[in-house]
């Protein structure tokens, strides 16, 4: 009976949130209340609007079911082989204008939306209520959308025992109170912008702007989750970057990056030094996904 009152309550919240739009005015209130005029990247901005896209979670697993960065500390056959992700890697060495590199930026995430705190904080987030979680969802126990979900709250829940470093965002208004206490009201929040879905091809790098100074950058990478999830990390030493490249087929692509200065506490088995050939200790770089977010110190 109470898992029925929760399941009803549950799922009348979220449709008030996609039919009235009222997450919209209020998220956006808060953001502009938290830090000012800085303008709001597409990748948070598609979140806000897509309100609509909250109610089935299985269906907007299905579209959403990827790997991202931080799956990457493994040495699966699968992870070294998707070139998603091993080619966003480079040297720091590489970003100078004129270099070419091999990229293949992933197509977008499945759409999701940004839901109120005040709705968040009514729905189960936990390893130990998956069952309820799911349900609630109606997202079948044996799925592939289950396993994503499962490991979405997982992360986050051990991104808890990480103290600040880390922090699981399960709405914009936690985000942006995680992103003002570690670098103030005066930011600006970035994404790649990627006119269309690319395969892999050759990018002649044309500028690089260096973007604040270190230990002025977080990430914050989208987890496939029903409504949206942001997994953000801050890490020492990190530099952040705007680049601009032009494909071998024409297609301007403005990237954010970042170069982590030390790596001399990552596991020997994170694949980017496979993919680079180095070992802990040396400066990693990679590109941001265009469905995730970096943010830098200053406007």
């Amino acid at each position: 009976m109470e898992r029925a009152r929760l399941s009803f309550v549950v799922f009348f919240l979220l449709y008030l949130v996609a039919k009235n739009h009222a997450a919209d005015s209020t998220v956006e209130a808060y953001w502009k209340m938290k830090l000012g005029n800085t303008p709001m990247p597409k990748a948070i901005k598609a979140n806000v609007q897509h309100g609509t896209k909250i109610i089935n979670g299985s269906t907007v697993l299905q579209e959403a079911i990827t790997v991202n960065i931080y799956k990457c500390g493994s040495t699966e056959e699968r992870v070294i082989n998707d070139d998603t992700i091993t080619s966003l890697f480079f040297s720091e060495k590489d970003l100078s204008v004129g270099q070419n590199m091999n990229l293949h930026f992933p197509k977008s995430l499945g759409e999701s939306a940004f839901v109120p705190r005040h709705v968040v904080e009514s729905i189960p987030f936990s390893s130990g209520k998956l069952d309820q979680i799911l349900a609630l969802f109606g997202v079948k126990k044996e799925s592939p959308a289950a396993g994503t979900i499962k490991e979405t709250i997982e992360r986050c829940q051990m991104n808890e025992t990480m103290k600040n470093e880390n922090y699981c965002a399960t709405s914009l208004e936690s985000m942006i109170d995680y992103v003002a206490a570690n670098l103030g009201n005066k930011v600006t929040a970035l994404s790649s912008v990627i006119p269309k879905d690319t395969s892999m091809q050759s990018y002649s790098v044309l500028e690089v702007k260096k973007l604040g100074d270190e230990r002025s950058a977080i990430s914050c990478h989208r987890s496939s989750y029903p409504y949206t999830v942001f997994i953000c990390h801050k890490r020492p030493s990190t530099v952040p970057y705007m680049v601009s490249l032009v494909g071998k087929d024409g297609m301007m692509i403005e990237a954010a990056a970042v170069c982590h200065e030390d790596t001399s506490e990552w596991s020997p088995e994170f694949v980017a030094f496979q993919v680079l050939k180095v070992g802990p200790g040396s400066p990693v770089c990679h590109f941001i996904y265009q469905y995730n977010v970096l943010w830098v110190r200053g406007n």
